[in-house]
């Protein structure tokens, strides 16, 4: 082999080293970006979501406001085009919050459950055989599988000790 020669192959091989390093840097690059995107997008989405409940929080005050005042409707006004628009309006709102998949919870009857209702007062019932809820003081919201605020509720169950769970109280989570 020629001095030539074996000069030609060392560029050769040299090159080829080259192109891998520049090959496996190019790889490390995309690689570094793939994450840097994929951390963009979850942020991003935890974003949203923050802006969401948020939003939600902001306007629940206002939805119990015009729960309230529809509840005391003086019979004078019951039928009269302006309850009536108020009431729709409440009801467009409503619509509105459960397209952006939030839902009432607690409702008069079911089962008293600590991670979803807030008991307010606890009434003793012997004839009852667990923990129910009387009747709903605030109703709660939950946005997808996370609970907004959780409902304020009165609860009925009975008087010993055995059928209560921590105590007649909840705890938020």
């Amino acid at each position: 082999m020629s001095e030539s020669e074996a000069t030609q192959e060392a560029n050769a091989a040299d090159r080829v080293d080259a192109a891998a390093a520049c090959l496996e840097q190019l790889q490390r690059e995309r690689a570094d970006f793939l994450n840097y995107k994929h951390r963009v997008d979850r942020e991003r989405a935890d974003d949203r979501e923050r802006t969401r409940d948020e939003t939600v929080r902001h306007l629940l005050p206002a939805i119990d406001d015009l729960d309230r005042a529809l509840a005391h409707v003086p019979d004078e006004l019951r039928g009269h085009p302006w309850a009536e628009g108020v009431s729709l309006a409440h009801q467009r709102l409503l619509d509105a919050l459960g397209q952006l998949g939030v839902e009432r919870v607690g409702s008069e009857g079911e089962r008293f459950d600590p991670s979803v209702h807030e008991a307010v007062v606890y009434h003793t019932d012997p004839n009852a055989a667990e923990q129910h809820v009387m009747s709903v003081v605030r109703p709660g919201y939950r946005l997808g599988s996370r609970l907004v605020r959780p409902a304020q509720v009165v609860v009925a169950g009975p008087g010993s000790n055995e059928g209560r769970h921590n105590g007649g109280q909840s705890h938020r989570n």
